[in-house]
């Protein structure tokens, strides 16, 4: 990464990629007063790099796995979802109602292609044994 023409930062102004945090959630923007989400906040991550390192020091940094590993767990677990579900999983998150439940639907899809992909190797195999 030292080699790389630009240097690379999880976001800009941020931390070098050399860092792999967890993100940290920011207890300051969440709700209804956020002017960057509308109606509806799941809460965001803090970006600003000094109240980051500020959190840290002070030992109040509520880290989360990454959303993606949260959805994925889920998923896992629980392979039908419902409305309450993805309100959830959003506030948990920190993502907005329409990108877990894309991310759910992508799951879910994922699994279909993959049965189907289990059954057709398995018939071309038996059309092979039956050739022989």
């Amino acid at each position: 990464m030292n080699d790389l023409p630009v240097p690379a930062k999880w976001f800009p102004g941020g931390p070098s990629f050399a860092l792999f945090p967890y993100p940290v959630i920011d207890q300051t923007k969440k709700g209804t007063g956020c002017t960057n989400c509308g109606e509806r906040c799941s809460g965001h991550y803090v970006t600003d790099l000094t109240h980051y390192f500020n959190l840290y020091s002070q030992g109040k940094a509520l880290r989360s796995p990454p959303p993606s590993q949260i959805l994925q767990d889920f998923y896992k677990e629980i392979q039908s979802f419902v409305e309450a579900d993805i309100e959830r999983l959003a506030d948990r998150c920190l993502l907005p109602l329409e990108e877990v439940n894309l991310w759910l639907h992508h799951l879910q899809q994922v699994d279909e292609n993959r049965i189907k992909g289990a059954e057709k190797a398995k018939a071309t195999r038996q059309e092979k044994k039956a050739k022989k």
